[in-house]
């Protein structure tokens, strides 16, 4: 069983010739894009710690994440994700991702979304981040953030 023991968070904006490109792109921007990403749900293992950067990962190499992205195609309008993590006293945590048309709004409704799923959960809520990456589209843009674990 894989039990990752480092995170980060990053985040990256772009744009490209497609919906696709663009989010390929924002990947790059965010120093992931030349890695083999593995979607995991929101969850922070006891004892997994927060780091300011990533490693130097290979090439190629299977990397889990959470990641939410908007992508945006009409010119002028803004798109903007968020990912906010809580971990409580015994280490354990979550991420929520949002998304919405200012990097302020979608960090609040993570941040919302976090207090909601230590308050279901009884938890208390003692360590607590969040980022946003916020991108005015010009063709077809991307704003994305990502929980990267290692």
């Amino acid at each position: 069983m894989f039990g990752a023991e480092r995170f980060c968070l990053v985040r990256g904006t772009a744009e490209g010739g497609t919906e696709l490109n663009a989010f390929d792109n924002a990947l790059l921007d965010a120093g992931i894009g030349d890695l083999n990403l593995i979607k995991v749900s929101s969850i922070i293992p006891p004892g997994c710690h927060r780091e300011e950067s990533l490693p130097k990962f290979p090439k190629g190499a299977f990397v889990p994440v959470v990641c939410v992205a908007h992508v945006g195609t009409v010119p002028g309008d803004t798109v903007a994700a968020a990912l906010a993590v809580g971990i409580g006293p015994e280490g354990f945590g979550v991420v929520m991702e949002a998304k919405a048309v200012r990097g302020s709004e979608a960090e609040e409704l993570a941040r919302e979304m976090v207090k909601e799923a230590f308050k279901v959960r009884d938890l208390k809520l003692t360590k607590f981040w969040a980022l946003s990456a916020e991108h005015r589209v010009k063709r077809t843009g991307c704003a994305l953030v990502a929980c990267v674990y290692w």
